[in-house]
C-alpha cells in the first residue's frame, strides 16, 4: 500500500543563493516551510565553480536579505568566500534543508502542488523553484564529453567547464576552449597564466565590458545610466566602449548590434565581462578562433578550413535551467531554454520562481530583491 504525500505549508526548492534568501526571509516572518536540496551542502553550484572566479559585482551589492558579507571581505569576493557567505547565512537564520532530497516532477493536485522527489512525494499549498540558470550543462551534439581526463580515450580531452576547477583538470600544452561568454574567458586566462597554449572558439558576436572604469564597479555605472535618457546613455556607453574596445574587430571579436544594455534587458543574457582576457588577446598569448566544424582524434578543423591539434577542448558553451524535465505539465510557463517566462513573483496559484531573471544589478542582488518580493507575496496568500 503506498504511503500517503507528507503535508507541507510551503516547499522552496534548492539550497543556492536563492532558495536560502527565500527561507531565510520567511524564517524572519514566522512562517512554515520545508527546504530541500539536491546534494549534501548549500550553494552547491558554487561548490563546483573553476576556482579562480570571483563576483563581478562589489559584496556591498551582492548580499542576499537581512545579512551582508563580513566585514575585510575584498570589493570582488572569491567563489571560496561567496561559499563560506553562503554557509554563515544558512546558520545565521538557522537553516536546515533536508539534503539528498531532490525534486524529480512536480505537478498540480488539489489544493496545490504535489512533488515527487527522491524522498518520497510531498503535498505542499505553496512551492517555490530555486534550482537556478545552471542546473544543465549545455553540451554541443556533435562533441564527445568527458567529466575528466583519465575518462577519455585516445585523442583529445574535451570536457565541459562544468568539470574545470583548475589548469591541473585538463592536459596541455595545447589547449582550445570553446566559447567566449564570461567562464570560457576567464578560463581561457587561467589557461594562459599558467603557461599553456590557448586557442579561444568564437562562434559568432558578442559585447565586451569592463569590470569596473574609472575605479567605479560597471553595475554603479548602470545604475547611473539608468538616471539619464536612454538615447544619450547608449550613445555616451558607446562611445567608451569604443576607446576601450573599439580595435576588436581586427582580432576576430565583432560587435553585437544591440548594447550590453539591450542584451541584458531584453535577451537576458550577460555580456562578457572583462577581467584581464581581452589584453590577453591582444598581447597574442590567446588566439581567436573561429567555430569549430569537427573534431578527429586530437585535430580541429574550423569553419574557416583551418586545422589545430589540442591536447585538451574545454567547452564554455554555458548552462540551461531545463525545468522542463522538473515540470512537463507546466511547459507553457517556461520559454525554449527551460526558464520560466516569470521570475519573483506568483506564476500560477501557489507556484514561485526566484533566481531566473539577468540584471545589471548581479546576480545576487536581483536574487535578494526577488526573495523579498517572493516572501511577501507567500505571507499575503497564508
Amino acid at each position: 500500500m503506498a504511503h500517503p504525500p507528507e503535508q507541507q505549508h510551503t516547499v522552496i526548492v534548492g539550497a543556492g543563493p536563492a532558495g536560502l534568501a527565500v527561507a531565510a526571509c520567511l524564517r524572519r516572518l514566522g512562517m512554515p516551510f520545508l527546504l530541500i536540496e539536491a546534494s549534501a551542502d548549500v550553494g552547491h553550484r558554487w561548490r563546483e565553480h573553476y576556482e579562480r572566479l570571483h563576483l563581478h559585482t562589489p559584496a556591498a551589492d551582492s548580499t542576499l536579505p537581512h545579512l551582508g558579507f563580513p566585514r575585510g571581505t575584498p570589493r570582488y569576493p572569491s567563489r571560496k568566500e561567496v561559499v563560506s557567505y553562503l554557509e554563515a547565512y544558512a546558520r545565521h537564520f538557522e537553516l536546515e534543508p533536508r539534503f539528498g532530497c531532490a525534486l524529480l516532477k512536480l505537478e498540480p493536485a488539489q489544493d496545490g502542488w504535489l512533488l515527487e522527489t527522491s524522498g518520497g512525494l510531498i503535498q505542499a499549498r505553496q512551492v517555490v523553484i530555486c534550482t537556478g540558470y545552471n542546473r544543465r550543462p549545455e553540451t554541443p551534439a556533435s562533441l564527445p564529453v568527458a567529466q575528466s581526463a583519465e575518462a577519455t580515450e585516445a585523442g583529445a580531452v574535451v570536457m565541459h567547464a562544468k568539470s574545470y576547477r583548475n589548469p591541473d583538470s585538463i592536459p596541455g600544452p595545447a589547449n582550445l576552449v570553446v566559447g567566449i561568454g564570461n567562464t570560457g574567458a576567464e578560463i581561457a586566462l587561467d589557461l594562459t597564466e599558467a603557461g599553456r597554449q590557448v586557442d579561444i572558439s568564437v562562434r559568432g558576436p558578442l559585447n565586451v565590458v569592463p569590470r569596473e572604469l574609472y575605479g567605479l564597479p560597471l553595475n554603479t555605472i548602470a545604475r547611473f545610466s539608468r538616471l539619464i535618457p536612454n538615447r544619450l546613455a547608449e550613445r555616451m556607453n558607446r562611445r567608451t566602449l569604443d576607446r576601450l574596445y573599439g580595435d576588436l574587430p581586427g582580432y576576430g571579436l565583432h560587435p553585437l548590434p544591440y548594447s550590453a544594455h539591450c542584451q541584458i534587458d531584453e535577451h537576458q543574457r550577460v555580456p562578457l565581462i572583462d577581467v584581464g582576457t581581452i589584453d590577453a588577446i591582444r598581447a597574442g598569448k590567446i588566439r581567436v578562433r573561429p567555430a569549430i566544424e569537427s573534431l578527429r582524434g586530437t585535430e580541429v578543423r574550423f569553419v574557416d578550413g583551418s586545422s589545430q591539434s589540442y591536447d585538451g577542448v574545454l567547452l564554455a558553451t554555458g548552462y540551461r535551467p531545463r525545468l522542463q524535465e522538473l515540470m512537463p505539465a507546466l511547459a507553457d510557463e517556461l520559454n525554449a531554454a527551460g526558464a520560466p517566462r516569470v521570475s519573483g513573483s506568483e506564476v500560477l496559484p501557489g507556484l514561485f520562481f526566484c533566481g531566473f531573471r539577468v540584471s545589471t544589478r548581479g546576480m545576487l542582488n536581483q536574487i535578494s530583491r526577488e526573495a523579498r518580493a517572493v516572501a511577501d507575496q507567500l505571507r499575503a496568500a497564508a
